[in-house]
């Protein structure tokens, strides 16, 4: 992208030529919107970069979809402004992956608003690279958790290296105080229930996690 200089400084202060003046105005006028429409861009290409094929196009006459209807509707209509996101809990093929997609196709099209997606079983599968490799993960952690909307498909599907887990998870925990620290909602979807979710955490961390995640989402069950 060219950079682009606003010219605001150039204008002496007292300035008569209104023509002047008002050129000047195009131009920042210009830019702006220049920017906006790059902005935009931006976030259209990502999205249709991440969403994989089959989530392009959301059927809402689909037969899991009517019988799941409150359930995504909520999804769908979740204001990107709001200081929680959301936590779709239950069962595989009722619509909460393609309603986490529908409602990133929204907020990537019509409202410019870029996120951060990950499959819950990559985001462990790079922390534990970054630990085999003898790297720490902390600064890389750190950038994704300061995003301003992260998705986290499938949660509960990683698979963790036995002798690291609880670093691993750790690491985990650093993630989410981080959003909590700073009031950045989360997206993610599951097939655990709560109960299901704290068995698979180590015991000290189990109810620490739940609550975490209930800071910065609200549960939606299907």
């Amino acid at each position: 992208m060219k950079n682009i200089v606003s010219i605001n400084h150039l204008i002496p202060g007292d300035f008569k030529n209104k023509n002047e003046v008002s050129n000047i105005q195009l131009m920042d006028d210009f830019n702006n919107n220049y920017l906006k429409d790059a902005k935009k861009e931006t976030c259209i290409q990502k999205f249709n970069h991440f969403c994989p094929p089959e989530y392009w196009n959301f059927d809402l006459n689909h037969e899991n979809t009517i019988k799941n209807i409150e359930q995504i509707n909520k999804i769908l209509n979740w204001d990107y402004k709001s200081k929680k996101g959301i936590l779709a809990a239950g069962p595989t093929n009722l619509g909460k992956t393609r309603s986490m997609w529908a409602l990133l196709k929204r907020l990537s099209y019509n409202d410019s608003i870029q996120f951060t997606y990950f499959s819950a079983r990559f985001l462990f599968v790079k922390i534990q690279d970054y630990i085999k490799n003898g790297n720490d993960p902390y600064q890389w952690i750190q950038s994704i958790a300061l995003e301003p909307i992260v998705f986290i498909d499938d949660f509960g599907q990683q698979a963790l290296l036995s002798s690291r887990e609880d670093y691993i998870n750790a690491c985990f925990f650093q993630f989410l105080n981080t959003r909590v620290e700073h009031r950045l909602p989360l997206l993610m979807t599951t097939n655990l229930t709560s109960n299901q979710m704290a068995e698979r955490t180590n015991e000290v961390r189990a109810d620490p996690l739940i609550r975490r995640l209930l800071d910065i989402a609200d549960v939606i069950k299907f």
